[in-house]
């Protein structure tokens, strides 16, 4: 019987602890669970593919900030000859803009500002992807009383319209932002918006994230010396609007501000959303990836302007024939309607005779016909009405609003361009 009891004694005891130990586990897995969920809410706002870092490797003071955005806007507006890293200034106009008034004192600020250094580096999921260091000024001289600066391929790149990585990382941004925590804040605001342009973040997170964890105490702080600041110069840099709200733990006047909820407007992108709608609408059937294409429409929008644009989604709805995602891009992309014809009878010039061109707006593509008709007869070339050939390049006019024929003694190309200027070139041998 004591036997008995002893036993049941001992498995009361193992019960007991197999339950305490199952009941710690259970607190171990809980707390885990909590820290991971906390984690989890912590992270829950921040994506960014790439960690970018870009500056300046020693501070630049405001006169070589202020120059330094002067060289950007002539970059941005140099329309004429795009490709030419050469700026060229009357040495008086640079005075101006430096308030310099001697030849010497101006020789100084060059010398100190070509040795300013920008080094950037980026990383890829915490991985490092590449890194470099560029000037942006690669020499100088003075001539005269012309001054004449040559501006560094990488660094005119970056601030050009030719599309490339540097842009792609908002390199012509954040190169103009005074302060890594601008940067950041733009960086975290871009790429986390949701998608109607809104986000909300913990006041926790966002000072943890723009590394100022144990600062400004008070939000009225972090406000008036972080947000307030950073947003004006991102909206003097970028097109975007940033509007934000506060989020408080209870509704009463007084009660503590936990979050903020920002609204991120793009009065550009909304822009020249409505363009790209209106530039495509119809045309949607007509390509196999619309997504795409609308995407680049858009971003040829801001680069070449709404004129451009329309022009060459005009020429290729009027010329296509096949492959039409491949043939707007390519429009788009090299201007096939300034350039496309223009590049073709170029060839021609070189071993023939231009005897006829003309550049006008027909009402429709029967009255250019009419008058192709007409040139035919005071060029006294009659023989085309005999040609099997030619007729069917008449016929391709009708269908691709373009012919081209050639034969051993002359050369004909006629572009049809509806709203927009038509084109005839006839060459003899």
């Amino acid at each position: 019987m004591l036997y008995i009891k002893v036993i049941l004694h001992v498995n009361e005891k193992i019960n007991y602890i197999n339950s305490q130990k199952n009941h710690i586990f259970y607190i171990i897995l809980t707390k885990l669970g909590e820290k991971m969920e906390k984690n989890s809410k912590k992270n829950q706002f921040f994506f960014q593919e790439y960690d970018i870092f870009i500056d300046f490797h020693k501070k630049i003071n405001k006169r070589e900030k202020f120059f330094l955005e002067f060289l950007i806007e002539k970059i941005k507006n140099n329309f004429e000859n795009p490709n030419e890293k050469t700026l060229v200034f009357e040495i008086e106009v640079l005075f101006k803009v430096l308030n310099i008034t001697e030849k010497e004192e101006f020789e100084r600020f060059m010398n100190s500002f070509s040795e300013k250094r920008i080094i950037y580096k980026c990383k890829k999921f915490n991985l490092l992807t590449f890194e470099g260091s560029l000037y942006p000024v690669a020499s100088f001289e003075f001539n005269d009383e012309k001054f004449y600066i040559d501006i560094s391929e990488k660094f005119y790149s970056i601030f050009s319209a030719e599309e490339n990585n540097f842009k792609e990382l908002y390199f012509d941004i954040l190169l103009q932002f005074d302060s890594m925590i601008v940067k950041k804040l733009f960086l975290f605001l871009i790429n986390n918006k949701s998608i109607n342009d809104t986000l909300e973040v913990s006041e926790e997170y966002l000072k943890e994230y723009l590394e100022l964890s144990n600062t400004y105490d008070r939000f009225y702080d972090f406000e008036k010396n972080v947000l307030k600041k950073s947003i004006a110069q991102i909206e003097k840099y970028t097109p975007l609007k940033i509007k934000y709200e506060k989020i408080k733990n209870k509704s009463y006047l007084n009660s503590k501000i936990v979050g903020i909820k920002f609204y991120i407007i793009d009065n550009v992108r909304s822009n020249l959303s409505k363009q790209t709608n209106e530039l495509l609408k119809g045309y949607e059937d007509l390509f196999v990836k619309y997504n795409k294409i609308w995407d680049y429409t858009l971003s040829m929008l801001s680069k070449k302007g709404y004129e451009y644009v329309k022009k060459n989604i005009s020429y290729t709805i009027l010329h296509r024939k096949d492959n039409m995602d491949r043939y707007i891009v390519e429009a788009l992309k090299y201007n096939h309607y300034d350039n496309r014809l223009k590049n073709r009878v170029a060839k021609f010039s070189e071993t023939h005779k231009l005897v006829f061109d003309e550049e006008k707006h027909y009402a429709s593509l029967a009255d250019l016909h009419t008058e192709f008709f007409k040139i035919i007869a005071n060029l006294n070339l009659f023989y085309l009405t005999q040609v099997d050939t030619f007729y069917r390049e008449l016929y391709k006019l009708k269908k691709y609003n373009e012919l081209e024929y050639i034969d051993n003694q002359i050369a004909v190309f006629i572009e049809y361009n509806g709203e927009y200027q038509s084109r005839m070139f006839v060459f003899e041998k």
